[in-house]
């Protein structure tokens, strides 16, 4: 027992002694790209600009705003010419960047200096997106002193030239700081397996310029504009990206989906269908996510009782999330729950859940 219990304590010292060290290094190295302010900020083509929270009615959260100010300081400086904003819009009740194009306009910023990346569900897709999908090569990234040698880190080893400025203006809080040691972790992690982010598509250079004929509908008016969009990307539900067109700059229609896989979400209580399979959540049996409050070495999971119905029957099984369930000749995984985790609770009432359904 005691041979044990000095093998775990080992154990946890020498991995709180990795931690540090990975987290000192990653420190060092970057600190000679960071830049405390827009006076010693170098001059490149585009300032980055990481997704944060955004509150429901739509206004940014102090830590979002502060970057999205900084950028703009790079910006009415002459110091970047384009702004690229990258996000999270995985669901349609939550949108990152759509709010701060808004915010960026009011500052003045031109609408065709503007790029949107909706598919930066994290640093690291965030800065992998932007050399593959958006071309860039050079960029000065706008965050938060926590978040910068990890951001910094990451877009280096990706093979950008980059560079960050401090967008510290008192609005963290300690657990930022706790919370980024084992993010910081996760980003060697992903650099070392060289992971590819859930959603790619096509490339979209941020340079592209789209120019269309003005004419309307079965009149020739004789002259030609040319109508510049931002080259931002929507993601569509089969993974792949359509950019702005026309003369109204409006996203291209996505393509159709697959009739062999669907995405549904589902109120715990109630019923959806797709491709024939109607899903029903009946009752919550496990939720012990880490809270979004607390720093936890393990995220926890989820179960719910689920119904499949289809026309040749039907069954209840006890998903898991993001354990495919076999049903018939269909695939079914509960892939998302929301509300984030709270150590206050969630109301059974308040669940949604996230299925992925494949036909085989």
């Amino acid at each position: 027992m005691n041979r044990a219990f000095k093998i775990i304590v080992s154990g946890g010292i020498l991995l709180i002694v990795l931690m540090i060290v990975i987290n000192s290094a990653i420190y060092f190295a970057t600190k000679s790209y960071i830049h405390e302010n827009v006076a010693s900020a170098p001059q490149v083509k585009v300032v980055l600009i990481p997704g944060a929270a955004v509150f429901p009615h739509g206004s940014l959260s102090p830590i979002f705003t502060d970057r999205v100010d900084t950028a703009v300081g790079l910006y009415e400086a002459g110091k970047a010419d384009q702004i690229l904003v990258s996000g999270d819009n995985s669901t349609d009740s939550y949108n990152e960047v759509n709010p701060v194009r808004e915010y960026l306009l009011s500052k003045g910023v031109a609408d065709g200096d503007i790029f949107l990346d909706y598919a930066g569900f994290d640093t690291y897709s965030t800065m992998y997106r932007a050399r593959e999908i958006f071309g860039v090569t050079s960029v000065i990234i706008s965050t938060q002193s926590f978040h910068l040698p990890r951001a910094v880190y990451i877009a280096r080893e990706l093979g950008l030239d980059a560079q960050g400025i401090n967008a510290d203006k008192g609005h963290i809080l300690f657990k930022n700081y706790t919370r980024e040691i084992l993010a910081t972790e996760k980003a060697v992690l992903d650099i070392w397996t060289n992971r590819q982010p859930k959603f790619l598509g096509e490339q979209i250079p941020m340079d592209s310029i789209v120019e269309e004929e003005n004419t309307e509908e079965g009149i020739e008016t004789g002259d030609s504009e040319v109508t510049e969009c931002n080259a931002d990307a929507k993601i569509c539900p089969d993974g792949s990206s359509v950019a702005r067109i026309g003369s109204q700059c409006e996203f291209m229609a996505c393509p159709a989906l697959s009739a062999t896989s669907a995405l549904i979400t589902v109120p715990l209580g109630e019923s959806a269908t797709a491709l024939n399979v109607t899903v029903s959540p009946k009752e919550l049996v496990l939720d012990n996510r880490c809270p979004k409050e607390v720093l936890c070495i393990w995220g926890g999971t989820v179960e719910v009782k689920t119904v499949l119905t289809t026309k040749s029957g039907h069954g209840e099984h006890v998903m898991t999330l993001g354990t495919p369930q076999v049903f018939g000749d269909y695939t079914v995984t509960l892939t998302g729950v929301s509300p984030k985790s709270s150590k206050d609770g969630i109301a059974e009432s308040a669940y949604r859940f996230t299925y992925e359904l494949t036909k085989s």
